[in-house]
């Protein structure tokens, strides 16, 4: 099988006859030569750049000899000509030949070729990919050359049958009597050149990637030599001879296959920098270690080191090291104390968890991606300027930190932090950059007094609030990420204009709401807007009047109705995204003349949203499933420019599966990935086929594989199909692929994931997988993340690794093989074989129920969100499309700027629709929610600070901050579509509660479908699916014993969990709320007055004796079958009421009612919070609430609009 893989690859790259693979460009191009004669016009002439050579034939075929023009002694440069453009003049020995190109761009791309040649300096020559063979024959005549580069070309030694008059040889190098630097990297010489060991005069020689099996002892004649370059070879041992070179300094001999340190680097007293990168090292002698007292640098990454607490001792004897790189070793504790000199430490990816650093001079710490908790720095760093220690288990930084006065970036991103150092706000006077983003922080520390920061990340954690003065003391601030926290608002800013300074800022998955914008209008500088998924209704006229810089605006998943006209007067607005509202028409983007991506999907446009106008601007645009989608295809048709996403009403023409996809440029101007979308695939339409490509810097290996992926896989099925039930259809599909793509794919490459659904029987489907580079796919099982990819890249796939080391390959310190791409894997870069190879990783698995859907991405989302993540994300989306955009925004979120690509297969629908309310966790809710607390009368209850809360008659207490809150949070809208549907099966329960209670206070204006999109962007929790659609709060903390999770939320199973510890005495109240809404518009005739009906349901914990709950006042058989809709309505005794699922709950003890005025149109489109009135009470008769509501009528109700407009007034005044 293996010979078949390297069969097919061989036969799929591309080959030349006659020597032509040393060309490097060529064309027939209209030529004219320079001599001024009437005879010499512009004629069509095959033209050749080969090497440092410019070939001109006399005719179109090369059956003639040509002329030959050596570039190293001539110029080139471009030619203005009224008649021919694009035209390029080459000159050389007083001959100048006019060369006349098809376009600007092929012109361009000869003169910078030719122009590497021409341009050179005489004393510094670059020949490096010019595929010589010889050396030229003209750079003789240069004696005074003093650099020489001749990388990656085909020289080699004379040989024995050439005489040696005929002159282009290495031998012939030693004519420069001058020459200093020489770089003969990748010729694959095999044997080291000894005639290079004649060049005394030389002071650095490369020799890299040569395939050398070792040096031979004449190199020690190269007396001067202070550099030395001898990685990706063969070498096993360093001959004795390399000592006597005593002005070398740096020996690299890195990718090679060092099995321990070379003991001749203990005689090489002058050397201070050794790099041993990519070895096979497994130990480090305490013996030969303690001899290299001289060293300063030592590189030791990517080797087989496994050093212990006792094996530490192997530095002790180091004294002048100041740079050591143990990095992606397995070394599991790390002691370098001795070292009192050591001011850069790289340790990352190791897995280690005890890390002890000296630091007298430390200037650099990279500890990342370890599983460390504490690092022991003794005494403190003051030197320090740089520490990285993301992706760790770090609790809590050490406050020693505060104290370093020469630290500028602090990375401690991806750790399970709960608080940040007090002072690291205002006593680190040179911080500018702190990453903390991916923690557990619920605050941040209050005290900021002259804060320098640049670049503050805090995304994903835990914050309900920020400090009050952290916008107006952090005047330098450029970059703030608060993306997927809680925040309700933002601090209020300076008076200076000149101390707002912020360009990018990143707001997105949050709880903000139209108090907010005041803040963010305050920065006139601000060039990235992102503040996708809150809980934005309207945004004032005025919000976009003095955000002129603005370029990049994300306003997705708000509850928006419409864009203020004032948006298409921005100046500099390239990007706007907008999907997931309920927008129903757009402003005319005519004034925006830079708009070029425009995403509107999924909202409510009517027909006459878009224009002929707006589609001539844009390269992008994305309606999703809107029906101007089939509009804006016919206005696109004919149009080149434009590239049209998203999908018709009627585009999912497949009923075993739904998909979404959805794609963007980042901050790049051309969109290098592409997707495949098959959903009625196969001879019997009943398959699937889905792939995403991504090429990098690259679009024509993405483009050519998007037309050629499903012919393929379809071909390989049919070749597959009889008696074969495997996936080796699939590595051959990728195989095929990678062969087709011929020249294109010599030196561009691309990252790919095929996903073919393949039915096997008549009810059973297998998802058969294929994948190369860093695109990946994840199947959602029951919740849970399943990766069905493989991510080739060194960090994602360590044996990736040892392959591309075992092939005599490199990689740099960024984890770039050969300097070029993270992949391990591609489709294409064929020069780079064998390091870069296209063998996909292939997987199966049979779908069950369990499956619900798959994700396939690119890295631009994998980068920044782990699998589990963006399962959690999009579990509840039942609409693939929206899920597909939300992971798109969540990675922008995070900070992506590269070229994104997302494709969501549902398999499953949900089971219940998205719109409907969540489960809400007491650490989920906003700060202004979460200080209701229940109790067991209707006494006031004390706060923890000594403070009494207000309660109403069956003991909730409700602050006075909560009410607020929910005035502010109210939708009308939302509410009816999402709390209307939250009473159709709670019903069903009701039997299960201990205790009735009204809770009119607590869900009062409660947009409950805001809160619950915002719920289910919060990644730390599991997916926030609900069978019961019942709002739940917990009391006074978090609820734990009792309760158990399911699928759809938390219910009561009556039991104790086996790992809490505490006691059940104090168990908090759990309140279940169900409410049904009826505006103006949708309420009955004879419920004109009544808007809402809140059925409250409480479930009170008793306390346990030997793991057993007391029941105490247990319904009796018949309330419980009126309870449950089991029983007749007219045969139940009590008074009640019927639900829309058909269940009956007793008015007595259970229906509370509240009142709401239909509020008045207020002006400026402002909506106004609604007035409320609770009854209470049990006997029919009024409450003081209720009449007080009743007495002042409508005059509540305007007394609250006036506050409003007030507040409107004050709002646009403050723009």
């Amino acid at each position: 099988m293996m010979l078949l893989s390297s069969f097919l690859y061989l036969i799929g790259r591309p080959r030349v006859e006659d020597g032509l693979e040393r060309v490097v460009l060529s064309g027939v191009y209209n030529v004219k030569s320079g001599r001024k004669l009437a005879s010499h016009k512009w004629s069509p002439r095959l033209v050749v750049l080969c090497g440092t050579r410019l070939l001109v034939y006399p005719s179109t075929d090369c059956s003639d000899k040509p002329h030959v023009f050596q570039l190293t002694n001539g110029k080139v440069e471009e030619h203005k000509s009224k008649k021919h453009d694009h035209s390029l003049a080459f000159s050389c020995g007083g001959q100048t030949y006019y060369v006349q190109f098809e376009s600007w761009l092929e012109s361009m791309k000869w003169l910078r070729l030719a122009s590497k040649v021409a341009s050179q300096q005489p004393c510094t020559l670059d020949l490096s990919s010019c595929s010589l063979e010889l050396v030229p024959d003209c750079l003789f005549s240069h004696t005074d050359l003093t650099c020489l580069n001749l990388r990656h070309n085909y020289l080699g030694e004379r040989p024995h049958h050439v005489p040696t008059e005929q002159q282009g040889y290495l031998d012939d190098l030693t004519r420069f009597q001058q020459l200093r630097s020489l770089n003969v990297a990748d010729n694959s010489l095999g044997l080291f050149p000894s005639c290079l060991c004649d060049i005394a005069t030389l002071t650095e020689l490369n020799v890299a990637s040569n395939r050398l099996e070792e040096l031979p002892p004449c190199i020690a004649n190269l007396e001067s030599l202070q550099v030395l370059h001898a990685e990706c070879n063969h070498l096993t041992s360093l001959p004795t001879e390399l000592q006597q070179l005593q002005h070398l300094t740096l020996l690299g001999i890195a990718f090679n296959r060092f099995t321990e340190v070379p003991e001749v680097l203990t005689e090489m007293k002058g050397i201070e920098n050794v790099v041993l990168t990519g070895n096979r090292l497994q130990k480090l002698p305490v013996e030969l270690m303690s001899k290299l007292t001289h060293i300063r640098r030592l590189d030791l990454r990517s080797n087989r080191l496994e050093l212990t607490s006792v094996e530490n001792v192997t530095f002790l004897a180091l004294d002048s090291l100041t740079h050591l790189d143990m990095s992606y070793n397995s070394v599991a504790e790390l002691d370098v104390r001795v070292l009192k000199q050591l001011t850069h430490l790289c340790c990352q990816g190791n897995g280690m968890s005890s890390l002890q650093v000296p630091g007298e001079r430390l200037e650099v710490l990279n500890a990342s991606h370890n599983k460390l908790s504490t690092i022991e720095i003794t005494p403190p760093p003051h030197n320090l300027v740089t520490i990285d220690v993301s992706c760790n288990a770090f609790e809590k930084l050490p406050e020693s930190l505060c104290d370093l006065k020469g630290l500028k970036l602090i990375d401690a991103s991806r750790n399970k932090l709960n608080c940040l150092p007090p002072r690291i706000f205002w006593h680190v006077p040179k911080l500018t950059r702190l990453r903390v983003g991916h923690n557990r922080l619920s605050a941040l520390p209050d005290r900021v007094d002259n804060c320098l920061l640049k670049e503050l990340d805090l995304q994903h954690n835990r914050l309900t609030h920020l400090p009050a003065a952290l916008l107006m003391r952090a005047h330098r601030l450029r970059v703030l990420n608060l993306s997927c926290n809680r925040l309700v608002t933002l601090p209020q800013l300076g008076p200076s204009e000149k101390l707002k300074n912020v360009e990018e800022l990143y707001l997105s998955s949050n709880y903000l709401v139209e108090q907010s914008l005041l803040v963010i209008a305050g920065y006139p500088r601000l060039k990235v807007l992102h503040m996708a998924y809150n809980l934005i209704k309207t945004i004032p006229a005025r919000f976009f009047v003095r955000l002129e810089q603005l370029e990049d605006i994300n306003l997705s998943g708000n509850h928006l109705t419409q864009l203020p006209a004032t948006i298409t007067q921005l100046p500099k607005l390239q990007v706007l995204r907008a999907h997931s509202n309920h927008l129903t028409s757009l402003p005319d983007f005519s004034q925006a003349k830079l708009l070029k991506v425009l995403d509107v999907g999924c909202n409510e446009l009517r027909e006459g949203s878009l224009s002929g106008d707006l589609l001539s601007q844009l390269s992008e645009l994305d309606l999703g499933e809107t029906q101007q989608f089939s509009k804006a295809e016919a206005l696109v048709n004919g149009s080149s420019g434009l590239a049209l996403l998203g999908a018709g009403p009627d585009g999912q023409d497949s009923t075993l599966w739904r998909y979404g996809c959805t794609q963007t440029y980042g901050q790049r101007n051309n969109l290098c990935v592409r997707q495949v979308l098959r959903p009625t695939y196969g001879a019997d339409k009943n398959e699937g086929l889905f792939a995403v490509f991504d090429g990098g810097r690259n679009a024509d290996v993405p483009q050519q594989l998007q037309t050629s992926a499903a012919e393929i896989v379809q071909e390989e099925v049919r070749k597959h199909q009889e008696g074969n039930k495997d996936n080796s259809h699939m590595k051959y599909s990728v195989l095929t692929a990678h062969k087709r793509l011929g020249s294109v794919g010599q030196k561009l490459g691309s990252s790919g994931v095929f996903c073919h659904l393949q039915r096997l029987g008549e009810d059973t489907y297998t998802l058969h997988l294929a994948n190369v580079g860093t695109c990946q796919a994840v199947l959602c099982r029951e919740g849970v993340a399943v990766s069905l990819s493989r991510c080739h890249t060194l960090v994602g796939a360590p044996e990736e690794g040892v392959r591309v080391m075992e092939v005599d390959g490199m990689f740099t310190e960024d984890n770039k093989v050969s300097g070029v791409t993270e992949a391990t894997r591609q489709l294409g870069r064929n020069y780079l074989h064998p390091t870069i190879i296209p063998d996909p990783y292939v997987h199966s698995v049979s779908l069950t129920p369990r499956d619900e859907f798959v994700i396939l991405a690119c890295r631009g989302l994998w980068d920044y969100v782990a699998p589990m993540e963006a399962v959690d994300a999009v579990r509840s989306k039942n609409n693939p499309l929206k899920a597909a955009k939300l992971l798109r925004d969540i990675a922008q979120g995070c900070g992506s700027q590269d070229n994104i690509s997302v494709v969501v297969v549902r398999l499953q629908e949900c089971d219940e629709p998205e719109d409907n309310c969540a489960v809400i966790q007491p650490e989920d809710l906003p700060p202004s929610m979460e200080n209701l607390t229940v109790s067991d009368s209707g006494e006031s209850d004390t706060k923890a600070d000594g403070s009494e809360g207000r309660t109403n008659g069956n003991g909730v207490n409700v602050s006075e901050g909560v009410e607020g809150s929910v005035s502010t949070i109210l939708d009308d809208r939302s509410s009816v579509s999402s709390l209307q549907s939250t009473s159709n099966s709670a019903g069903s329960q009701a039997d299960e509660q201990e205790s009735k209670v009204a809770l009119a206070d607590v869900t009062a204006g409660l947009d409950k479908h805001a809160i619950q999109e915002a719920v289910h962007r919060d990644r730390h929790k599991k997916a926030y699916q609900s069978k019961s659609h019942s709002l739940t709060y917990g009391a006074e903390r978090p609820l734990k014993n009792g309760w158990k999770a399911d699928r759809g939320g938390w219910v009561s199973d009556n039991a104790v969990d086996d790992s809490d510890e505490e006691g059940t005495e104090n168990i908090a109240t759990e309140v279940q709320v169900e409410v049904e809404v009826y505006t103006p518009s949708h309420t009955p005739s004879h419920k004109s007055n009544i808007v809402t009906i809140v059925n409250a349901v409480v479930a009170t914990t008793q306390p346990v004796e030997n793991g057993v709950h007391e029941e105490k006042d247990k319904p009796t058989s018949e309330q419980n079958g009126a309870i449950n809709g089991h029983a007749d309505a007219e045969k139940t005794p009590l008074k009640s009421s019927k639900r829309a699922n058909g269940s009956v709950v007793p008015d007595s003890d259970v229906i509370c009612k509240i009142e709401i005025a239909p509020p008045k149109p207020p002006p400026r489109s402002y909506s106004s919070p609604p007035t409320l009135a609770v009854d209470t009470s049990t006997d029919g008769s009024t409450s003081p609430v209720r009449k007080r509501a009743v007495e002042n009528g409508h005059a509540a109700n305007g007394h609250e609009m006036q506050g409003v407009e007030e507040e409107t007034e004050e709002y646009d005044t403050a723009l």
